[in-house]
């Protein structure tokens, strides 16, 4: 809720896949498993459709880096969080949990895995 003429931001954390090798087989996991992540995926909402979103002449994106750190039980939780992920008892989901450990054991440091991203604010005032 607004009031008129106030403004609103819209905040998107995108996972910066080419940052490493890490985040690239997190990703190769989610296009394998989670067979919905192709259509929730964030990134299918265009320039347009935020731009129409805000009054005329308002939008203005600002953008930073940031970073998080998770042990396997935050890696774990991370991924069930996402609506697109399958949950228990679906055929997907222990083999998608087996390959996650794999892939936290592979990459993990000191029993860490870092995921890297990018900030993308837009903020304006509501049409």
């Amino acid at each position: 809720m607004t009031r008129p003429d106030g403004w609103i931001v819209l905040i998107w954390n995108r996972r910066q896949i080419e940052s490493s090798a890490f985040q690239q087989a997190y990703e190769r996991i989610l296009r394998t498993y989670a067979k919905d992540y192709g259509s929730a995926n964030h990134r299918n909402v265009g320039e347009d459709v935020i731009n129409d979103f805000f009054k005329p002449g308002t939008c203005r994106l600002a953008a930073f880096d940031n970073w998080q750190e998770f042990d396997f039980e935050g890696l774990r939780g991370r991924l069930l969080s996402s609506s697109y992920t399958p949950t228990e008892g679906r055929p997907e989901h222990a083999p998608m949990m087996a390959d996650l450990r794999k892939t936290f054991g592979k990459h993990q440091t000191q029993g860490k895995v870092r995921f890297d991203y990018k900030a993308v604010i837009y903020y304006g005032q509501l049409r």
